[in-house]
């Protein structure tokens, strides 16, 4: 018989505290009640969500079990308990549990700012080029007694960088 065929007992109790009204959980292979399936024990999360929810590395996953499964798509995927997450998240990130969500929403917070300065820095150098290109146009325009004007695309193309033309 192989390994993971499931055997319904008569007693349908859960295995986890007793309880009559358990049902069948294909994950563990194994009947558990509804409040014992809500615990961190019995909630599954992938590991591409655990990577992003938890900030871990593939690395990571190395020293927790997986629960291999099928995910909604039909494909294969992997996923962990929450418990052994938190578990392993609360002594990489050197925190106690209770302080993990504020560690975790600082990191997010740290991240997205490190996000919008990095769009502003890139903004600033390509406001600057800009700057750049525009004053070496003006100053050439300038030794023929000319000036850019305001619907001249040709001058436009040239300071947004964006045509071969040269000065």
């Amino acid at each position: 018989m192989p390994k993971d065929k499931f055997i319904m007992p008569k007693d349908k109790s859960c295995i986890e505290c007793g309880a009559k009204k358990a049902t069948y959980m294909k994950k563990i292979n194994a009947l558990i009640c509804p409040d014992c399936r809500k615990s961190d024990k019995y909630t599954f999360i992938s590991k591409s969500h655990a990577k992003k929810t938890y900030f871990l590395d593939d690395e990571d996953f190395d020293n927790m079990k997986p629960h291999h499964h099928k995910s909604s798509y039909g494909t294969p995927a992997t996923y962990y308990t929450r418990e052994d997450l938190i578990a392993y998240a609360c002594d990489l990130h050197n925190v106690e549990e209770k302080d993990l969500e504020d560690y975790l929403n600082n990191m997010i917070v740290e991240k997205e700012d490190n996000i919008q300065k990095k769009k502003i820095a890139r903004h600033e150098k390509i406001q600057k080029k800009m700057n750049d290109r525009k004053s070496k146009l003006e100053k050439e325009l300038k030794k023929k007694g000319l000036v850019i004007r305001k619907d001249s695309k040709l001058c436009k193309l040239y300071i947004n960088g964006s045509n071969d033309f040269s000065l």
